[in-house]
């Protein structure tokens, strides 16, 4: 499957130059062919990666919610490949089907609540897209991004005419951020079935987030729970907030679903920062679990 053999996706995340006051071509109503096929301006999707069997997951749709057109993303199967799934990304998708990277993001300075937008949406199966945002800050000391802002949201149900949907960011740090970057999949990455689709039109932040890094409560747990710093290089901690003494599991698995790393800790009432050792690891992205006696919590991480 294209997405379920790279082990290089989000290795490279770099900042363009271009400036935008908001997201980059948001109704996507502007599109460049490349001769076979179009692409939305300043968004970037596999059609470069599986024109040569002149197969697209991503494609122009009309009329828009608002306006003259929408992105459509349906995931297909590409052969020899498998199934790709119809993503975009503000930015760049390069490398090859097996190790796909992504380049790219947008200059964004403010502090929203959420991302909004309409779609239209209908897995197959049991399969389930992602529309995922990252707000980061450069760290001159580090040379290294922190992650100010961050949502991965699993699309529950499905949407067959037009819908608005508001997911909120979660915020780790009081700063401002310096740059965004916004990924939309009509499938899972590690397993994509042909034939979900996503169509999307008028994304835009909303809303004003916290001021500060939040207050997280024992009953809050979900939202609570995040990875940082991400990226990481070497180690990150899990904040993790729990109503009773227990012990949980924490695993770490690359995009096939192996397990790379596995650890078992005890947590205390309240909030528990829990080192986590990544060292090791190659680069690219994972899916951190964390098991507790309430079910199963699940969190993207950048290894770099």
């Amino acid at each position: 499957m294209l997405m379920k053999k790279t082990s290089t996706l989000f290795c490279t995340l770099l900042l363009t130059t271009t400036a935008f006051a908001q997201i980059p071509n948001s109704g996507f109503e502007s599109w460049t062919s490349a001769g076979s096929y179009s692409n939305p301006d300043n968004w970037g999707t596999i059609n470069s990666l599986t024109a040569v069997a002149s197969v697209y997951t991503c494609t122009e749709g009309s009329p828009g919610f608002a306006g003259n057109h929408y992105i459509s993303l349906t995931s297909q199967t590409v052969p020899i490949i498998g199934v790709a799934p119809g993503v975009a990304v503000t930015g760049i998708f390069g490398g090859t089907p097996s190790a796909i990277t992504i380049s790219g993001g947008f200059p964004f300075t403010s502090r929203p609540k959420s991302l909004t937008g309409e779609w239209e949406y209908a897995p197959m199966g049991a399969d389930q897209g992602n529309i995922v945002v990252y707000l980061w800050k450069w760290n001159m000391t580090t040379s290294k991004r922190d992650t100010i802002a961050f949502t991965d949201h699993a699309l529950v149900g499905s949407a067959t005419t037009w819908a608005s949907f508001s997911f909120d960011l979660s915020y780790f740090s009081f700063a401002n951020p310096d740059s965004a970057l916004i990924l939309l999949s009509s499938s899972g990455i590690t397993s994509p079935v042909a034939g979900s689709y996503l169509n999307v039109d008028t994304l835009a932040f909303a809303g004003t987030g916290p001021s500060n890094a939040g207050v997280a409560t024992v009953n809050n747990r979900v939202g609570a729970t995040s990875l940082y710093p991400n990226p990481a290089t070497g180690n990150t901690s899990i904040t993790y907030y729990s109503n009773s003494s227990n012990t949980i599991k924490i695993s770490v698995a690359d995009l096939t679903g192996k397990i790379v790393r596995e650890v078992l800790t005890r947590t205390t009432v309240g909030e528990n920062i829990i080192p986590l050792n990544v060292q090791g690891i190659a680069s690219g992205l994972y899916v951190v679990k964390i098991i507790d006696d309430h079910g199963t919590m699940e969190r993207k991480l950048v290894i770099e």
